[in-house]
């Protein structure tokens, strides 16, 4: 039998682990969304999505357990690193532009529990006009309990 795990051979467990340490050490949405876009690039999966319907459909319903996952942790978890890193893919892969259930996906996500990954969906689904903000929401801002 194929395990979740392996069913996603694209993100490395080097990568995750990388992906771990980056993300809590970040005190920004800022930084938490560039290294997560990061990872994702590093990772190859958008790439390998696109035109890929099956690896889409794999994508999304792994982020759907982990998405559930990280709505039943009290505290910070490797899910919600892997869910942030797909979540990324899945944008840069153009898949929400396409498929109905990719944005159902991303919607899950502003919806989470987790405020970095509420955070995540939000910038990612964010159209990219006018001024930066001027004020990034920190740790204290996300109220990140610990």
């Amino acid at each position: 039998m194929i395990s979740q795990r392996t069913a996603l051979p694209s993100i490395s467990e080097a990568l995750l682990r990388e992906g771990a340490l980056e993300l809590l050490a970040s005190s920004t949405i800022g930084r938490y969304e560039r290294e997560s876009r990061r990872l994702a690039r590093e990772s190859g999966l958008a790439s390998e999505m696109r035109g890929n319907a099956e690896l889409l459909a794999r994508v999304q319903s792994r982020l759907l357990v982990l998405l559930e996952d990280v709505g039943n942790q009290a505290l910070r978890a490797p899910s919600e690193f892997e869910a942030a890193i797909l979540l990324c893919a899945l944008v840069d892969a153009g898949a929400l532009g396409l498929d109905d259930d990719a944005r159902d996906v991303l919607q899950r996500a502003a919806e989470s529990p987790s405020p970095w990954i509420r955070s995540l969906a939000a910038r990612l689904t964010a159209p990219i006009t006018g001024p930066a903000p001027l004020h990034e929401p920190t740790l204290r801002d996300l109220a990140v309990a610990q």
